[in-house]
């Protein structure tokens, strides 16, 4: 069964020869032939910022907003814009002591260069709460940011732990921003061009094309080559090669990097452009804000209730929890705790964790091979002998197909693989775990793509769970990633980040299985925002993935 959204079948990527994925533009040499037809039906479809919650009268404030911004601006008052420099913070009902277990909660008030307080909402604003730099603690916990519509917004923090405590509000993007990145979305279906080589068996000449996930219906079906599948709710077309004429002869794929860089000059004007430079974006909003807070630090459980194994269909909190000393302390489940010690073999022994996904679902895989050899060498030497002849601790990792931002060697089509045709091959049971882990290489990608992939891999683990309903399954959200360049900003914005959270959620939220958000792990992230966290980002992911395969 496919799912179908704004009158066409999506698509999603994967494996062998005729394994790839959709967009909507197909080259002509180095032309750009795009099927504007099919951009409306995509726009259609699109989910807003979420935890947006807006007044019908300032729907229709944000709707105006969004209308003027819908074309290219050639000129923009920066003036009007939302600076960070000239926002204002200020705690409701201040109090002179807070106690663990209270709510903070802040106002913020979006103003401009010149200190009018913007009358619509849409800043895209990342806040946290975290221990001062003269404390011997360190500790961070991020705030949930609710947007007025009217340039106000409320921060609330959950408070965990005792002592002084600054409040950090970060302007991500201005609401100028967000909007050009909204109509960069709508209305190009690739924000990156990916480019493949055709080798012919006999003569074995070489040819490269531009292939995409969107077919453009005005180009005749002989010049296009068409390698999609229905099972895995995938698309992807290549443009037919004008020497080496096999479809069959693809090879390899990787990133065009300056068609992509041509691309992004087509995208957006010079003064929107100057949205996204280092005066007016990722900027930290001055303020004065501390508090003291006094208490026992909140460990095990909330409001006297002992926190449950991580797992599926988690009670929501007010917070996901909160750092301290490097460690992640969970408001919603109870972490399993690694000590690389035997400990730890009484959790692996006889487990199977198969990790599919991108380049941090890599960093797991590292971490867990580490995690199994330190647990095998601290073991008594009979079951160490044991334990290296008979492999009981399992651990694998397959690496996703397109998008991929992948630039050389170009990756071999040969070795793609389609998540969804990866899950259908497991054999499950309650002592395998599958970790899904994608986002970064979608943020480039329509809403339509992720949502066509992630639709075709909801089918896969619904087949999964009807052949063994007791297999553990984690989807692991995006996170935080730092940006210097437009290139940066126009194809891996935080704020599209944030899109792709909100819709894996919608499609897979009623099922069986534990998601895990690491956003609110992320935004704490200390000295900057990193794809590949840390080590200890990467063991508070693990030790959550650990208590729900261990929690019997």
């Amino acid at each position: 069964m496919l799912e179908k959204r704004g009158g066409y079948i999506a698509g999603f990527l994967g494996c062998s020869l005729f394994s790839l994925l959709c967009t909507g533009m197909i080259f002509q040499g180095q032309t750009w032939m795009v099927d504007n037809s099919r951009v409306g039906e995509i726009a259609t479809s699109r989910v807003e910022n979420p935890g947006t919650s807006l007044e019908h009268p300032l729907e229709s404030k944000q709707s105006m907003v969004a209308s003027a911004w819908s074309q290219k601006r050639d000129h923009i008052d920066m003036s009007e814009v939302t600076t960070a420099e000239h926002m204002l913070i200020g705690v409701i009902n201040p109090r002179t002591v807070y106690q663990v277990g209270d709510t903070l909660v802040v106002r913020i008030v979006a103003r401009d260069a010149k200190g009018r307080q913007k009358t619509n909402g849409g800043d895209f604003l990342l806040a946290k709460l975290c221990t001062t730099a003269k404390s011997r603690v360190k500790a961070c916990t991020a705030g949930q940011v609710t947007d007025r519509g009217n340039g106000v917004y409320i921060a609330r923090f959950f408070l965990s732990w005792p002592g002084s405590l600054a409040i950090s509000v970060r302007l991500g993007h201005s609401s100028e921003s967000v909007e050009v990145l909204k109509r960069i979305r709508d209305n190009f279906l690739d924000r990156r061009v990916t480019k493949c080589s055709f080798v012919d068996e006999i003569s074995g000449e070489e040819e490269w094309v531009h292939c995409t996930f969107s077919r453009n219906d005005s180009i005749n079906p002989r010049d296009i080559c068409d390698y999609s599948r229905s099972i895995p709710n995938a698309t992807w077309y290549c443009q037919r090669p004008t020497r080496v004429k096999a479809c069959q002869s693809i090879t390899a794929c990787n990133r065009d990097y300056p068609a992509s860089l041509k691309l992004h000059e087509t995208m957006v004007t010079a003064s929107e452009a100057a949205l996204f430079n280092s005066t007016l974006a990722n900027l930290d909003v001055p303020n004065k804000v501390k508090i003291t807070v006094k208490g026992n630090r909140i460990r095990d459980g909330v409001e006297g209730k002992t926190l449950p194994p991580c797992g599926p269909q988690l009670a929501e909190s007010s917070s996901e929890g909160y750092w301290y000393n490097k460690t992640w302390h969970s408001l919603r489940c109870k972490p399993l705790r690694i000590h690389s010690s035997p400990l730890d073999y009484k959790c692996l022994r006889n487990k199977s964790i198969t990790i599919l996904g991108d380049s941090t679902g890599r960093q797991y895989f590292g971490y867990l091979e580490d995690l199994v050899q330190k647990i095998t060498a601290q073991l008594p030497e009979g079951k160490r002998e044991w334990e290296r002849k008979h492999k009981s601790m399992k651990v694998d990792f397959v690496f996703h197909t397109f998008p991929r931002n992948h630039g050389t060697p170009a990756l071999q089509v040969r070795y793609l693989k389609y998540v969804a045709d990866e899950v259908d091959r497991i054999v499950g049971g309650p002592n395998m775990m599958v970790v899904l882990c994608f986002w970064a290489h979608y943020n480039a990608e329509p809403l339509e793509t992720f949502r066509s992939r992630v639709w075709g891999i909801r089918y896969a683990i619904e087949r999964l769970l009807n052949r063994y309903p007791d297999t553990k399954i984690v989807w692991r959200t995006g996170a935080m990633q730092g940006h210097v360049k437009l290139e940066h900003f126009l194809e891996n914005s935080n704020w599209y980040t944030h899109q792709l959270i909100h819709e894996a959620k919608q499609i897979l939220g009623d099922l069986n299985i534990f998601i895990l958000d690491v956003w609110e792990m992320s935004l704490c992230e200390e000295p900057f925002y990193s794809l590949h966290p840390g080590p200890d980002i990467i063991k508070g992911h693990v030790e959550m993935m650990l208590s729900y395969l261990c929690s019997n």
